[in-house]
């Protein structure tokens, strides 16, 4: 079995955590709530992955008529 770092491709999400190649292509997003997923696939070496994203902030705020709304905390 292969084993992968979790943290080292963290620390660089632009290189397949398998072979180091930059050669990645994600597909479409998928989205619950306050998480998203991608999958991921290397060209160089062929395996894939899913990454993960959390909700971390929100921005820009409209009302249905397009006036800003305030964001505070």
């Amino acid at each position: 079995m292969t084993t992968i770092s979790r943290s080292k491709y963290l620390s660089n999400t632009n290189v397949c955590p398998n072979c180091g190649s930059d050669d990645l292509d994600g597909g479409s997003f998928n989205a619950d709530c306050d998480v998203a997923w991608q999958r991921i696939t290397c060209g160089n070496c062929n395996i894939d992955w899913e990454d993960t994203y959390r909700l971390v902030d929100i921005d820009t705020v409209q009302d249905i008529e397009g006036n800003d709304i305030e964001v505070v905390d």
